[in-house]
């Protein structure tokens, strides 16, 4: 729901605008997309950075951030093995 909304059209002589106090905006995405999109990858679990990774692939948007940070939580317990 968007609260506030001042709709313009425009026609072919004029433009009207309109101000409503709410409207209802269809959309697909979820709190979890949104909470995501502002979370740092760092501090996600692992199921979120996953379903991260896939929405972004879905999306054709670079998931190289969330994939490090993914990845890196897999392998921090080889890389500590490593240093002892």
């Amino acid at each position: 729901t968007l609260f506030d909304v001042r709709r313009i059209r425009i026609g072919e002589s004029s433009a009207t605008a309109v101000e409503l106090a709410s409207e209802t905006w269809p959309s697909r995405l979820d709190g979890d997309t949104l909470v995501a999109s502002v979370s740092r990858p760092r501090y996600m679990p692992s199921s979120r950075l996953r379903a991260g990774i896939e929405y972004m692939r879905r999306n054709g948007v670079d998931p190289g951030p969330y994939e490090a940070a993914y990845w890196a939580r897999w392998f921090y317990p080889f890389n500590v093995l490593a240093l002892c």
